[in-house]
């Protein structure tokens, strides 16, 4: 990489991802809510419901995958990691929470998502010092 220009760091791009994912699943939730409060679900509504369950299941399929990124990818700048950080942010208060599952699954261990950042920040720092040689 040519001196002068910084590296790009990924997670931005994840959280960007995230945040979108999760506008994407409210309106879709929204729709379909409408949708079964406006009248009953038969005949050709049944099919239209249908229809509005998938996008609203795939809406959060896609959520899913963004926040489960967004709990894997390491943050590898200290504007990123306080990016990730105030993001995340609601996550350890009263706020509305960033659309993130209570607890992530991973090869048969629980995390609650709280302890899953937790642990993203502090190797995300630990990999910035080591590439800083301020740790081996």
């Amino acid at each position: 990489m040519p001196s002068g220009i910084a590296p790009t760091d990924p997670i931005y791009e994840v959280i960007e991802r995230h945040r979108k994912a999760a506008r994407e699943h409210t309106e879709a939730v929204s729709i379909h809510f409408a949708f079964e409060a406006t009248g009953g679900i038969e005949g050709e509504r049944l099919k239209k419901y249908q229809r509005l369950v998938a996008e609203t299941d795939a809406a959060y399929d896609r959520m899913e995958d963004a926040g489960l990124d967004l709990i894997n990818t390491r943050a590898t700048t200290p504007p990123g990691l306080l990016a990730l950080c105030l993001y995340i942010k609601p996550l350890f208060g009263e706020d509305e929470q960033p659309d993130l599952r209570e607890y992530i699954y991973d090869n048969g261990t629980t995390a609650y998502m709280a302890e899953a950042f937790a642990y993203l920040v502090s190797r995300s720092i630990e990999e910035m010092m080591k590439v800083e040689g301020t740790v081996s």
